[in-house]
C-alpha cells in the first residue's frame, strides 16, 4: 500500500464534501454549507481535520505488505485466482509485481513466493515460523487427513514423524529398498509386454504395489488387488480435498449446517471420502501387525518402525504415530510417483531424439544383453539428467502444499502478517527462463552443459518441497523413477500412436489441476526393441515375482 495522500486533488468524495460552487469559506445559501467563520463550521472543520490526521497516521504506521494485484472490497483477489492451473496466473503476477506477491481472499492474507532466494530465506532459514499448515477444514477435519504428514501442524508430533522417517527412508535407509524397487520395475516391464496399450494402468499398479511392499511388506496381486484400489481411491480424494476452493475452508462454521441444505453437498462428499481415507490408513496397518505377530513380516517401513531402533518394539501410544506415518508415506508416494512416470512416457513420445540418446548410453554400458540396475546409475549420466528433467518439466506438485505463518514477520521491509498462507510457486521456480533457459523444452542436456552457478541446477531442490516440510520419501521416489526410466528404455521403444489413416497422433501437454498434477490420458505406441527382451525380462535372473 502506498503512502496516504496529504492532498486529495482527484478524490471525488472529498471534493463533494469540501466544495460546491467554491471553497468552504464562501457562503452558499440554499445548501448545507456554512461559512468557515461560524462556530459550527469551525468545530466541524476541527473534527474533520482530526479524523483525516488519525487516518493518515494509521495508514502511515500500517506495515507495508508485499506488492500485488488490486482486489475488490470484501472479496479481495478471490475472484482473480483461477480454479484451473492457478500456478500459471501466479507466475504471470510475479512478472508484474516481483518474486514476493501479496493477495487477499475474503480477508485471508496469501503470500506467493516465486524465487529460490525468497523460498530459501523464508521457508528454509525461517522454518521455525513458516513450517505450519493452514486449517483446511475439508481435508484435515471433515475427510480426516489431519494426522497425515502433509496435514499435520508443526509441533511435537510432527517432529516425531520426521525422526522416524529420517531413520527409515533417509538417504542411507532408502538404499536397503533398492532390490525391491528393481524387482517391481521388472514386473512392470512384464505387464507392459502383455498389454502396452494399458501403460497408464500398469504404471499405477506398479507404483501402488511397490509402495505397499516397501511400506507394509504386502505383495499385491497381479490383477484387481483390493489394497491397490484402496490406495488409488484414497489418494484421489486427498488430492481433491486439499485443492483450494472449498467453501467450508473459507467459512468453517457452515460445516455444522444440515447436509440436505442447498450448497452443502461437500458434507456428503466428505463422508464418502472419510470412509475411504480410514480404509487406506487402517487396513494395511492391520496386515503388517498381524504379520509381525505371526513372525512372517517382510522387511518394510512399518515393520522396522514397529520393531523399534533396538528391536524391542514400541510403546502402545507410538503405534498411532507409526500408522499415520506409514499411511502418509505410501499414500503420498503412490500418486506422485505415478505422475512422474507418466510424464516420462509423454516426454519420450514428444522427444524421440532424447529417447535415442538415452538408449545409446544404456546400450554402450550393457551391450544390449541385460537390464540396467541401480548400481549403474553413476555410469549413466544422460539417464540421470533425463530423470532430473522429468522432475522439472512438469512438477508433480506445482504449488506444493501451503505453509502457514505462526507469527508476524518482516521481509525486505514488508510485513508478513501472522496467519498468512505462504505458497511456493514450484512451477515458476522450475520454469524461470533466467534459471532454466528455454524452460518449456524437455532438454536433459541442460544439466550436462557447463553453466554458471544458479543456472540449470538440480530441480530436486524445489520439486520435493522445502525446509522442514521437504518430502521425506524423495530418495525412494527418485530411485524408483530412475529405475523405471532406465529399464524401460533398455527394452522398449516409445513413439506416437497412429490414427485410422496411419497418421501420427501428437499428444498434448495437458495436465490436471489439483494438489498433485498428472498428465491427462494420452496415447502412445510401445514396442519391444527386439524379441530377445521378452526372454530376458522373464528370465529369473532379472525378474522375481513380488
Amino acid at each position: 500500500m502506498g503512502e496516504f495522500p496529504t492532498q486529495f486533488p482527484t478524490a471525488p468524495m472529498f471534493n463533494r464534501l469540501l466544495f460546491k460552487s467554491g471553497p468552504l469559506n464562501c457562503e452558499s445559501r440554499g445548501s448545507l454549507m456554512f461559512p468557515l467563520e461560524s462556530p459550527t463550521a469551525a468545530a466541524v472543520a476541527v473534527v474533520a481535520a482530526s479524523a483525516v490526521y488519525v487516518v493518515f497516521l494509521k495508514f502511515r504506521s500500517t506495515p507495508k505488505l508485499p506488492p500485488g494485484p488490486q482486489g475488490v472490497p470484501l472479496l479481495g483477489n478471490a475472484l482473480s485466482i483461477p480454479a484451473e492451473h492457478p500456478w500459471l496466473r501466479f507466475s504471470a503476477w510475479s512478472k508484474t509485481y516481483g518474486d514476493v506477491v501479496s493477495l487477499k481472499a475474503l480477508g485471508q492474507s496469501i503470500i506467493i513466493l516465486s524465487s529460490s532466494e525468497a523460498v530459501e530465506d523464508l521457508l528454509v532459514k525461517r522454518g521455525a515460523i513458516y513450517s505450519d499448515r493452514p486449517r483446511l477444514v475439508m481435508a484435515w477435519e471433515l475427510v480426516g487427513w489431519g494426522k497425515s504428514l502433509p496435514g499435520l501442524g508443526y509441533g511435537e508430533r510432527f517432529r516425531q514423524y520426521r525422526k522416524h522417517t529420517s531413520r527409515i527412508i533417509g538417504a542411507r535407509g532408502a538404499q536397503s529398498y533398492i532390490p525391491q524397487e528393481e524387482h517391481a520395475t521388472a514386473a512392470f516391464l512384464r505387464r507392459l509386454i502383455d498389454s502396452p496399450e494399458n501403460f497408464e494402468a500398469h504404471v499405477r499398479w506398479v507404483v501402488a504395489a511397490l509402495i505397499l511392499r516397501l511400506t507394509y511388506g504386502y505383495n499385491a496381486a497381479e490383477r484387481d488387488d483390493h489394497l491397490v484400489e484402496v490406495v488409488e481411491t484414497g489418494m484421489a480424494n486427498f488430492s481433491l480435498s486439499t485443492t483450494p476452493g472449498w467453501i467450508v475452508d473459507i467459512v468453517p462454521a457452515i460445516r455444522f449446517l444440515p447436509a440436505w441444505l442447498p450448497g452443502m453437498g461437500f458434507l456428503r462428499q466428505a463422508r464418502i471420502w472419510s470412509a475411504e481415507a480410514t480404509a487406506m490408513i487402517h487396513e494395511p496397518f492391520k496386515f503388517v501387525k498381524s504379520q509381525l505377530e505371526s513372525g512372517t513380516a517382510r522387511h518394510s517401513f512399518s515393520a522396522s518402525m514397529l520393531q523399534g531402533e533396538d528391536g524391542s518394539g514400541v510403546a502402545p501410544h507410538e503405534e498411532d504415530i507409526i500408522m499415520w506415518i506409514a499411511g502418509s508415506l505410501y499414500g503420498g508416494g503412490a500418486d506422485t510417483t505415478a505422475s512422474s512416470d507418466l510424464s516420462f512416457f509423454l516426454a519420450m513420445t514428444l522427444y524421440p531424439d532424447v529417447q535415442r540418446k538415452a538408449q545409446e548410453e544404456i546400450d554402450a554400458l550393457t551391450g544390449g544383453e541385460r537390464l540396467p540396475v541401480y548400481a549403474d546409475r553413476a555410469r549413466l549420466p544422460y539417464i540421470d539428467a533425463l530423470v532430473k528433467e522429468i522432475h522439472r518439466w512438469h512438477p508433480i506438485g506445482p504449488l506444493g502444499l501451503p505453509h502457514y505463518v505462526a507469527q508476524a514477520d518482516e521481509y525486505r521491509g514488508w510485513s508478513i502478517p501472522a496467519g498468512s498462507i505462504v505458497i511456493a510457486n514450484i512451477w515458476h521456480l522450475l520454469h524461470d527462463p533466467e534459471k532454466y533457459p528455454d524452460p518449456m523444452k524437455f532438454d536433459p542436456e541442460r544439466y550436462l552443459r557447463a553453466a554458471p552457478p544458479g543456472i540449470n541446477e538440480d530441480p530436486k531442490s524445489s520439486a520435493f518441497g522445502f525446509g522442514r516440510r521437504e518430502c521425506p520419501g524423495k530418495y525412494i521416489a527418485d530411485s524408483s523413477v530412475w529405475l523405471l526410466v532406465a529399464m524401460t528404455l533398455a527394452a522398449f521403444d516409445i513413439s506416437k500412436a497412429v490414427d485410422g489413416n496411419g497418421k501420427p497422433i501428437t499428444p498434448q501437454e495437458n495436465y490436471a489441476s489439483g494438489t498433485i498434477s498428472h498428465p491427462l490420458p494420452f496415447k502412445c505406441d510401445i514396442k519391444l526393441r527386439s524379441a530377445k527382451w521378452d526372454q530376458l525380462i522373464t528370465a529369473e535372473r532379472v525378474f522375481t515375482a513380488m
